[in-house]
């Protein structure tokens, strides 16, 4: 495989230091556009997302240029580095630049909650970062918050299915999430309802199934 790093030169024999370049880049994303990243499972290059995180001009360009690709690319790989979570002021400015442009071409808006939805956790533990429930109130957007909310279920991937026991203590737990975030975060109260209902919906079919195809 093809890694984020280059070899400098000058340096003790077997240093290696992990660094990022905008030139160097370009060249992991000319390589992601031909699909050499495709047999790598869940792997992204983490200087993609610092390079778009960096310059969230270029995914508004992808957006008007070829927007299949750019739904394959943003919608489902896209995942923001490390700096977003470290420095508020950055993500804000990474944040709101997307969202304004959202406003001429609203089928951004369920990408950029879909990047959103694929975050952290909160230094409480809880979904999502604090960066991105300062991010939901500032817009205060219901469509956003469903789209993050949306990004973060997709992001869970396959499960067994049992008899959704599982299923209801997960619902149970985010109702409490959200109650605790009600006065403080409103938006992302919202968020974690939705993603209760979803764990609700799937603890009911799955007991469902499991009633009508006993082990």
């Amino acid at each position: 495989h093809v890694h984020d790093v280059f070899l400098m030169g000058g340096l003790d024999k077997g240093t290696i230091i992990l660094c990022y370049s905008e030139e160097w880049a370009e060249l992991c994303l000319a390589m992601y556009d031909k699909s050499v990243f495709q047999d790598s499972y869940s792997y992204y290059p983490a200087c993609l997302s610092a390079y778009f995180f960096d310059h969230p001009e270029k995914i508004v360009e992808r957006y008007y240029a070829d927007y299949p690709a750019f739904l394959g690319h943003f919608y489902n790989e896209y995942k923001l580095p490390n700096e977003a979570y470290e420095n508020l002021y950055r993500f804000i400015a990474w944040f709101d630049y997307i969202y304004n442009a959202a406003k001429e071409a609203p089928l951004l808006l369920p990408t950029l909650g879909s990047i959103m939805g694929r975050c952290g956790l909160g230094k409480d533990g809880v979904f999502p970062h604090e960066n991105i429930r300062i991010a939901l109130e500032k817009s205060s957007n219901d469509n956003l918050t469903c789209s993050v909310a949306s990004g973060w279920l997709n992001s869970r991937g396959f499960h067994t299915v049992q008899d959704g026991l599982d299923e209801k203590k997960m619902e149970l737990q985010y109702r409490g999430f959200a109650r605790n975030m009600e006065l403080d975060y409103p938006q992302t109260a919202k968020l974690l309802s939705i993603i209760a209902d979803d764990y609700l919906k799937e603890a009911k079919d799955n007991q469902l199934y499991s009633e009508l195809f006993p082990h």
